[in-house]
């Protein structure tokens, strides 16, 4: 209902604000047309099919974009295209008598599962949240019973997805301009002396970047500091600001610090028309405990970081630390990854082509996610493009293994696949391991390709 913005700027100065846009958040059933059974009651939506899933609320009882059933009872169903595994229905509206809601999961037009009907209780508006994990269905149907119910916004809750978010490496790799050559030269301790000429920093043109590093144990940390170049020659510049963010388990992040950092400038020279500039850039804040500690740095023209510091007092307890780039600096190959598409929660559908998916026409593809915390994981999904056009098909083989420590894996378990039939459109599919339940933190998928591999999303599931 209410969304509060805060913003902070310098003593002094002055902040203008023009515009505030808000989205709502993409989801699964986001804009999919309802088919309805029931008689719609007068006064009800007139565009009842399209009203449930629009991501607008009404505010109030009398409000337009409400569906009503003039017998109290109606039955709304989407047919989702794909089979997803699902968390919970909640369906908001409102009530001012009793009223309730089942949900009732489909798979390839035969029932797989139904929810106990859940009661609503009180009156005014209000969110019927319905449990049904797990299950997997293609369609869903909602019961819903109220003789003076009216009915809004239907949201689906997929199952919770341990790879949402979470960092990943492909094979084969996609080179970017600067690379971060072996992953490890933001905390290896060695400084560049020249900025980006002697290959010792890792680039981003033009993208707000992000760094994750896991500290080898629970620490007191107090500053990060950053080495990097700017300056402005060749349209590398310092960032602004910086934000320092901290985590004991990876999943629940609270900021440090966020703001202008302070600069120490070890390096400058004229070059071209801006200064060619090394410099440390520091972040002071409260003591706080951490394992995890995440920055966010602005797009601004070239970002070139040499060097990262995570200090516990004054001692650098991230040197030789592991870390995460979110995206990974932008190459200039085709489809490429950027470390963010495939696990990023947004799946292609077939009017998207290959917007949204990294391709190989090469090799054997692999994907290593790192759920950064071990789990009891039990199924893994992929969703790739397929059908033929341009040479894109499905893989004829998707092999999954799981390890603790990403150096000894299980054995792979392996999905072979039909080829499909041609099709002057893209086809999209969900290819699904399930594996006996073990504890794991990397999974990885290896996949064998048929012509161009396309693969948009990976899915992880855990007990």
């Amino acid at each position: 209902r209410k969304v509060r913005i805060e913003i902070e700027g310098a003593p002094g100065a002055t902040v203008g604000l023009e515009e505030v846009v808000v989205f709502p958040a993409p989801r699964l059933l986001l804009g999919i047309p309802a088919t309805i059974e029931g008689d719609l009651a007068a006064g009800a939506a007139a565009a009842a099919t399209g009203v449930f899933t629009d991501g607008r609320l009404a505010k109030g009882p009398d409000a337009d974009g409400l569906v009503r059933f003039r017998a109290g009872r109606g039955r709304v169903r989407f047919r989702l295209g794909e089979a997803w595994w699902l968390e919970s229905v909640a369906v908001h509206g409102w009530w001012d008598g009793p009223a309730a809601a089942q949900v009732v999961l489909l798979a390839n037009g035969s029932e797989t599962a139904a929810s106990e009907r859940v009661q609503v209780r009180g009156q005014g508006e209000n969110w019927v949240h319905i449990p049904c994990w797990p299950a997997k269905a293609d369609d869903i149907l909602l019961d819903l019973w109220g003789a003076q119910a009216a009915w809004d916004e239907i949201l689906l809750e997929p199952a919770r997805d341990l790879a949402r978010g979470k960092p990943y490496a492909v094979a084969p790799d996609f080179e970017p301009r600067y690379p971060d050559t072996g992953g490890t030269e933001l905390t290896d301790g060695v400084l560049s002396e020249a900025g980006f000429a002697d290959g010792r920093t890792v680039g981003w043109l033009d993208q707000a970047a992000m760094v994750t590093i896991e500290l080898p144990r629970m620490s007191s940390i107090n500053a990060i500091r950053v080495h990097c170049q700017g300056g402005g020659y060749a349209s590398v510049e310092f960032p602004r600001t910086i934000q320092a963010w901290a985590s004991e388990d990876a999943e629940h992040w609270r900021l440090l610090a966020y703001g202008e950092p302070k600069k120490e400038v070890l390096r400058s020279e004229p070059a071209g028309e801006g200064r060619n500039e090394l410099a440390w850039l520091r972040l002071d804040f409260p003591p706080q405990p951490a394992r995890y500690v995440r920055l966010k740095f602005p797009a601004r023209g070239w970002l070139m970081l040499s060097e990262v510091e995570i200090l516990e007092g004054e001692r650098n307890v991230g040197l030789g630390c592991p870390y995460h780039l979110m995206p990974k600096p932008r190459a200039e190959a085709k489809y490429p990854d950027d470390g963010v598409k495939l696990t990023d929660g947004d799946v292609s559908r077939p009017r998207d082509w290959w917007s949204k998916a990294v391709g190989w026409d090469q090799g054997e593809p692999q994907v290593i996610i790192d759920l950064l915390r071990p789990a009891q994981v039990w199924l893994v999904r992929a969703h790739v493009i397929g059908g033929g056009p341009g040479g894109v098909y499905f893989p004829s083989v998707m092999a999954v293994a799981t390890s603790e420590d990403a150096e000894t894996w299980s054995e792979e378990t392996r999905l072979a696949t039909p080829p499909e039939p041609e099709s002057p459109q893209p086809a999209v599919s969900f290819l699904e391991v399930q594996v006996e339940p073990r504890e794991a933190r990397y999974v990885r998928l290896r996949f064998e390709r048929r012509g161009w591999l396309m693969l948009d999303e990976i899915q992880v599931f855990a007990r």
